[in-house]
C-alpha cells in the first residue's frame, strides 16, 4: 500500500498495482526530457503506514531512495527502494527489479528519511501528539501491553497495569497500540 500526498494537502493510498500504474502513466506523459518525478510532489511519502521526509542527506541503512529517472531496465523510476548496507564491500544498495544488490554511487535519485520512528507513528495515526497520553489507553513496553491508569504531565511518568502487575515509565518510552476513545467507541 502506497500513499500519496497531493498538492492540495489530500492523501489517497493506493495499492501497489495502482501506484505503478500512475507511474507508468506519469512517464508516457512526461514531456520530453523531463523525468516523470519532476511533474510529481514527492517531498512526504508513506511507505507501509510509516512517513518519509525528502532529505539532502546521503541514504543510510533503513532509508528510502527514489531514482528520478532510470538508465537501466531493472530500476523503475519513481517506485521507492528501501536502502541496506552491503557489510562486504562497506558501500549502500539497494535490491533492484530483479533481485540484484545495486550501489548506489553515480546514480540519479531522491532520498528519503523517516520523519518519525514507528513508536512516535504510533501517536500520529491516531491524531495525537507524540507522547500524548490519557488514562485508559492501551500501551505496550517491551512486547507487554497495559493499560494506563495515571498520566503526571509534570514529570512525564506514567502508572499502568496489565492485570497482575503495575508498571511505572516515562511517557517517552511506550508505544500507543489504542487510544481509550477507540476502545470507548
Amino acid at each position: 500500500m502506497a500513499t500519496i500526498k497531493l498538492p492540495t494537502g489530500e492523501t489517497i493510498e493506493l495499492t501497489q498495482e495502482e501506484y505503478l500504474n500512475l507511474i507508468k502513466l506519469g512517464q508516457d506523459t512526461a514531456k520530453d526530457g523531463d523525468a516523470f518525478t519532476d511533474n510529481v510532489d514527492l517531498n512526504e511519502v508513506i511507505l507501509e503506514g510509516i512517513t518519509y521526509e525528502l532529505s539532502e542527506e546521503s541514504p543510510t541503512t533503513g532509508d528510502y531512495i527514489i531514482f528520478k529517472d532510470s538508465k537501466y531496465d531493472f530500476i523503475t523510476a519513481g517506485i521507492p527502494y528501501k536502502v541496506y548496507k552491503n557489510s562486504w564491500i562497506d558501500v549502500y544498495v539497494i535490491k533492484d527489479d530483479e533481485g540484484d544488490n545495486l550501489s548506489l554511487d553515480g546514480e540519479n535519485y531522491l532520498t528519503y528519511k523517516m520523519k518519525y520512528t514507528p513508536r512516535e507513528q504510533s501517536f500520529i495515526e491516531y491524531g495525537r501528539g507524540v507522547n500524548e497520553l490519557k488514562e485508559g489507553d492501551i500501551v505496550s513496553y517491551l512486547n507487554n501491553k497495559f493499560v494506563v491508569v495515571h498520566v503526571d504531565n509534570y514529570t512525564d511518568n506514567i502508572a499502568a497495569v496489565d492485570g497482575q502487575t503495575r508498571f511505572s515509565s516515562f511517557k517517552f518510552s511506550v508505544k500507543l497500540e489504542t487510544p481509550v476513545e477507540k476502545l470507548l467507541s
